[in-house]
């Protein structure tokens, strides 16, 4: 019985704090609402397993705040490559004759991890053949990796809310983003090193 309450307690207090977190995380991390999104999940995943603990201090509030401090400062510290959003195929204002790489990647081509960067963001590329690049790799997805692109790149979910779309754990969403986003910038690169080659 008392596993319950604290999982109902644990869950209002998800659901009262969810909002001023995130704008709490959002403004730290310059808008970054994915950032946010995955600082959060972090968060709320050692919440819940702490949550007899954090619901006996008499400030659980306080507590939800330093984590969301902590965690966004490891965000920082973590390796951009896993953690921030590389992989996207939006636009960037003023920049539409190289939508691709500037979305994708932002630093140089490095042979250990295979990426792109800044360097080449100098480089032009015609948006018709980013366009078409888009299309040929997105297409040789897989069904479910094509939704994973669409839920986490296109409409940017949590990986919260994307498992609760897929119907599976949130450890899981993360483990195939990552894969995912490895397999984006391998086809990616290559399609890049043919292009500065010709």
């Amino acid at each position: 019985m008392a596993i319950n309450k604290s999982e109902n307690g644990l869950e209002e207090l998800f659901r009262r704090l969810h909002e001023p977190l995130m704008e709490f995380c959002l403004a730290k991390l310059h808008s970054d609402r994915q950032a946010a999104g995955d600082c959060l999940d972090g968060v709320f995943r050692a919440a819940r397993e702490h949550a007899e603990e954090l619901l006996a201090r008499p400030d659980p509030e306080a507590w939800f705040y330093s984590a969301c401090a902590i965690e966004v400062r490891r965000w920082k510290r973590a390796d951009r490559k896993y953690r921030r959003p590389l992989v996207s195929f939006e636009e960037i204002e003023g920049s539409d004759s190289q939508p691709l790489m500037v979305s994708i990647a932002g630093r140089e081509y490095d042979e250990a991890t295979a990426g792109y960067t800044s360097s080449f963001l100098e480089r032009d590329m015609p948006a018709e053949k980013a366009e078409r690049i888009k299309r040929e790799i997105l297409a040789s997805l897989r069904k479910d990796e094509q939704k994973l692109y669409e839920l986490i790149f296109a409409k940017h979910f949590s990986l919260t809310a994307a498992a609760a779309e897929l119907g599976i754990a949130p450890d899981a969403v993360r483990m195939r983003k990552n894969r995912l986003m490895l397999k984006l910038r391998r086809a990616l690169n290559e399609y890049l090193k043919e292009f500065y080659d010709e």
